[in-house]
């Protein structure tokens, strides 16, 4: 799985963690130069846009300079991204507002220094077209829940590139067609981004192997080797994404892949999920906690996915996946509305009137339902059923005008249209359609049963209603009676019936409850709803509960007769569970105020119910994310820290879930801010494995043991090290963690740090007096696993601070021995330069020899340097090697581009064994570089007296 498709599913799970409507694609032609990933999502009825390119390499050492941002063939050109914007914007199909135009890549800007400023310079080029011109960028510090990860730094230019772009207009207008305005130029650097340092594509996988662990862990009562099947996951993904390159994925798919993923999880996992129609899965969670390979051997092979021995797992559990109260991935659109000419086309091409002789009645009748999409769905739909009907009994089809007349009708009998609904010009539109479609349904066959089945389904959540396990007992068990009434009412666009399941629209259920209250027959309605779903014996959505109870609450008799005796669900809820989880607070106070006036013995009971897992009501009305609710619970005298099955207690929930303000509240009741759930989890850790920045932040603010540990050790600052939670981590270094307490592997939060890569939080563990050399159960140290990964800049660091490089695990391998294994060839040459044991104790020569020679036979082929292999084995030092090379035909006074041969390498780093060596091989001992000096001039200049003897001794020249 590439860089570009990591990236794509990242944003995909991120915006299915929003659940608004939203499409996403990746290499949409019509957004090229930005199409590595787009995104529309639609916020508070606004459509934004982003639009990303990834560029990945696999040099992390390189550097976006002035060079390439400017040089027209340069990788990251502003040109060419200036004209792919102008394209995209002139595209019709990207209507709304464009959040940002971005460029992600694991590499930095050129600066000029280290120093973090949010005003930076990039270093200046010191020759060519782009000389001494200056370019300056501002970081962002906004969040952005798609670009922040790891490292990442979001940055924009300002104005030091506009004079730049306006340089080029005329270039620019021979690819756009058109001149470009000075507006254009500034709105282009206003919506470009530069996220750049974010992990590279290893670490990226990482990452997203811990993130989708966690989501696994969400959904299951315990997971076993989540790394091996993030492994395998990697390539499905990666087939799936190829499906669907070019073309605009939906809610609908996403949703579906992440069904299959977690189904085939749940498989691989060995649970049983028993999945049935209505069901949406087990709503606990479990953390990710399994213990790791015990040898680096296994590290290895679970890194190249070459493991297939299933590692010890646990089972813990966590709070409860949140459920939005609204799947509004699968909500229907009804209060959109058509413009006059949209609504004039739309009617024309349902009735497939292809003349202009009805415009008149047409654009009468959408302005008489207030260009209402739905009711003119329902008005063209009525229409056209009727003519079927006509056709075959040879009467007069029904004209647009004949239709526009029912409705005027109805209209005039409005003027009692209940107050409520009055400003509502939708509800009032839709409610003239419904009423005669209704109409038109109920002299059907099947018609009387439709609308019974519409009249209960009004007082469901609107979305996913399995209608053969809900309504059998509705029509006597008689399915065929069953699915003729429900096909009634999906012919009449009154629902939508796709596959057995019912999505209903909002109005209609509106108006027909309104229509049942008008008749007094509502609590009758509710009377048969209540029936219904107390006999479903299939796992019935919490939606539907709730909403059924929701409008039960008015009613103090069904309460009576109705709430002591169902539970509802996977997890046995009472009503009460029900309505506190969709955050139903009106009818939360109903239910309590009547079971306080009417049911004063049985009242603790009720607040403090609890259902299959031992959750109180208190906890799900936090999962709701209503402050006032759970407000309400605990002044009733609900326990703040009661704990279910698995430990969790309410602000444990309010944690997972993120929200500040319940966490402050509860915290201020009372809550207990150190207890732990089954696993050893406190608030903290919750807080860390969800990455809750801010509620970290208040957790500690309030005293949080920042060194509490779990079952397997880890404190909070393991787990931020481990899941790659970089924020968090900084936050727990500000609060005197202790970063040397190891966990029942023996390992310090530097270990895990160190195979992440993050660079900003291994500086500042080191500064918080992290120990480098610290040794795990294994023997492993943090070097140990900057090598395996091939974390270069790591290393760096830890070697800038002392760490043993010749240190052996409990296998008797250094860093250098694993850096050769894994072929990362930058760390051999880092490592090797400072340990020559583990060379020349002969056990990783080879693997070296295969490394300098980067995957060639020819030992004398050179580098991009013009280097060969016998340079650089004469740079480390390695006699062994320096024999190797020489033996395999390796030219002993081959130069580089600078001139130098091996034995000036030899000289300069004071390499006498290896300088003995060349020398016996014949190698000239006053060959002079470019700068005209000998191995002589370099031994002497770095006080090597041993070496500028020997060299003397064979013929150097003083001059």
């Amino acid at each position: 799985m590439d860089y570009q498709e990591l990236w794509l599913i990242l944003f995909l799970m991120r915006v299915m963690d929003k659940k608004c409507p939203f499409r996403l694609a990746t290499e949409l032609k019509s957004a090229a130069g930005f199409d590595d990933v787009v995104l529309q999502c639609k916020q508070n009825k606004t459509t934004i846009h982003r639009f990303v390119q990834v560029k990945h390499k696999q040099d992390g050492t390189e550097k976006i300079s002035v060079g390439s941002l400017l040089t027209k063939s340069g990788e990251f050109n502003l040109l060419k991204y200036f004209i792919a914007y102008l394209k995209i914007k002139s595209n019709g199909k990207f209507k709304g507002e464009m959040k940002y135009f971005a460029i992600v890549t694991n590499i930095d800007f050129d600066f000029t220094d280290s120093a973090q400023h949010e005003v930076r310079k990039l270093r200046m080029m010191s020759s060519g077209k782009n000389k001494e011109k200056e370019i300056s960028v501002i970081r962002i510090d906004t969040q952005d829940e798609f670009l922040d990860v790891g490292d990442g730094v979001r940055y924009k230019f300002d104005n030091s590139i506009i004079s730049y772009l306006q340089e080029n207009k005329d270039f620019i207008k021979g690819k756009v067609g058109r001149e470009v305005s000075d507006k254009e130029v500034e709105d282009f650097l206003n919506e470009l981004v530069f996220a750049v340092n974010l992990p590279n594509e290893s670490q990226l996988k990482e990452l997203f192997k811990g993130e989708m662990s966690g989501r696994l862990a969400k959904k299951f009562g315990y997971v076993g080797d989540n790394e091996i099947f993030c492994n395998d996951l990697l390539e499905k993904i990666s087939d799936w994404v190829k499906d669907i390159k070019g073309r605009f994925l939906s809610p609908e798919e996403g949703k579906e892949f992440f069904q299959k993923v977690e189904l085939w999880a749940s498989t691989l996992c060995g649970i049983e999920r028993g999945v049935k129609k209505g069901n949406k899965g087990i709503d606990k969670i479990a953390k990710q906690q399994h213990k790791d390979s015990k040898t680096l051997n296994e590290i290895h092979a679970a890194v190249t996915a070459q493991n297939n021995k299933q590692r010890p797992h646990k089972k813990p559990y966590g709070p409860r996946d949140k459920k939005s109260k609204a799947r509004e991935e699968g909500d229907i659109e009804e209060s959109d509305e058509f413009d006059e000419i949209e609504a004039l086309e739309f009617v024309k091409r349902a009735l497939n009137i292809e003349n202009n002789l009805q415009n008149k009645e047409i654009k009468k009748l959408a302005q008489e339902l207030q260009y209402s999409q739905l009711a003119l769905k329902l008005a063209v739909t009525y229409i056209s059923e009727e003519n079927i009907v006509f056709s075959h009994r040879g009467r007069k089809r029904i004209r647009v005008g004949g239709y526009l007349k029912k409705c005027e009708k109805i209209a005039e009998k409005l003027l009692d249209f209940k107050s409520e609904y009055k400003s509502d010009r939708y509800a009032k539109a839709t409610f003239i359609t419904w009423k005669i479609t209704i109409d038109a349904i109920v002299q059907k066959k099947f018609g009387p049963e439709a609308l019974s089945i519409l009249e209960i389904m009004a007082y469901f959540s609107p979305n996913e209603i399995y209608i053969e396990e809900i309504f059998s007992q509705q029509v006597a068990n008689d399915k065929e009676a069953l699915w003729n009434a429900v096909e009634l009412l999906n012919r009449y666009s009154m629902i939508k019936l796709r596959k057995g399941v019912v999505n209903i629209y909002r109005l209609v259920q509106k108006v027909t409850r309104l229509k049942l209250q008008e008749k007094g027959r509502e609590e009758e309605v509710l009377r048969k709803a209540l029936e219904l779903i107390n006999s479903y014996d299939v796992l019935i959505d919490n939606s539907i509960v709730a909403s059924v109870w929701g409008y039960v609450s008015k009613y103090g008799e069904l309460i009576d007769e109705f709430y002591f005796n169902p539970i509802y669900g996977k997890w046995k809820y009472t009503p009460l569970h029900s309505l506190a989880e969709s955050g139903s607070y009106e009818a939360v106070r109903c239910v309590l105020t009547h079971m306080e006036e009417k049911h004063p013995d049985k009242f603790n009971c009720v607040v403090n119910a609890r259902d299959g897992s031992d959750s109180t009501p208190l906890c799900s009305a936090v999962e709701s994310g209503g402050l006032d609710i759970v407000q309400y619970f605990i002044n009733k005298g609900a326990d703040v820290n009661a704990k279910s099955r698995y430990g969790i207690t309410p602000l444990h929930q309010a944690v997972y879930d993120g929200r500040v303000d319940i966490v402050e509240y509860l915290i201020g009741k009372g809550a207990d801010i150190n207890a732990k759930d089954e696993s050893g989890f406190t608030a903290l850790h919750w807080a860390t494995m969800m990455y809750r920045v801010d509620v970290a932040k208040v957790l500690l603010k309030h005293n949080a043991d920042v060194n509490a540990k779990d079952k397997d050790g880890d404190t909070s600052l393991h787990l931020a090290t481990k899941m790659g939670r970089v924020a968090v981590a900084k936050v727990l270094l500000e609060h005197n963690v202790d970063v040397n307490v190891k966990n029942e592997q023996n390992r310090i939060s530097l270990h895990y740090v160190a195979r992440s890569g993050s660079i900003e939080t291994i500086e500042c563990l080191i500064e918080k007096g992290a120990d480098v050399n610290a040794k795990d159960e294994n023997g492993n140290t943090p070097l140990h696993f900057a090598a395996i990964m091939g974390n270069f800049d790591t290393a760096r660091v830890l070697l800038k601070h002392n760490a043993d490089v010749d240190t052996k695990n409990n296998r008797g391998m250094t860093a250098l021995h694993y850096a050769t294994d894994f072929d990362h060839q930058e760390l051999v040459e880092l490592l090797s330069a400072r340990d020559t044991n583990s060379i020349d104790d002969g056990m990783c020569m080879v693997a070296l020899a295969k490394t300098l020679l980067k995957h060639t036979t020819n030992v004398s082929v050179k580098n991009e340097c013009n280097k060969t292999p016998l340079h650089h084995a004469a740079k480390i030092g390695s006699e062994k090697l320096t024999k190797y090379f020489i033996k395999e035909g390796d030219d002993v006074n081959a130069k580089d581009e600078n001139g130098n041969t091996p034995l000036h390498f030899a000289a300069i780093m004071g390499n006498f064994d290896t300088a003995r060596v060349l020398l016996k091989r014949k190698a000239d001992v006053n060959a002079k570089n470019n700068r005209g000096m000998t191995a002589l001039h370099y031994a002497t200049d770095f006080d090597h007296r041993d070496l500028v003897e020997w060299l003397l001794a064979h013929g150097a020249s003083i001059l």
